[in-house]
């Protein structure tokens, strides 16, 4: 037993950076919200009257909400900003270096 060496310890996990933590948050915000926003019925559009125009053959409908435009900006941003909080975290784990595919020979 004495010529054994003992194991090499486990490499201690990178604590969490403030930024990926705060990106994270942001992102889910931005999510939710947007989410929220964009998935609001609106009753002007429910009820009522469009104007018809009857020599045209077209109905007037009104444009989107400002605020569904809003959240549907939101939503793909919030996206955006968790993919980037993802390849950062992947890349920081891999120390900032890529593996070769193919080793040269």
């Amino acid at each position: 037993m004495s010529g054994m060496t003992p194991p090499a310890p486990a490499p201690r996990p990178r604590p969490r950076s403030r930024g990926a933590v705060l990106g994270l948050v942001v992102g889910v915000l931005l999510v939710g919200v947007g989410a929220w926003l964009a998935s609001r019925p609106y009753w002007w559009t429910s009820f009522g009257w469009f104007a018809y125009a009857p020599l045209a053959d077209t109905t007037f409908v009104p444009p989107r909400p400002w605020a569904q435009t809003l959240g549907m900006v939101a939503l793909g941003v919030g996206l955006l900003v968790l993919g980037f909080v993802a390849g950062w975290v992947v890349a920081r784990r891999r120390g900032g270096q890529a593996e070769p595919v193919d080793p040269p020979r």
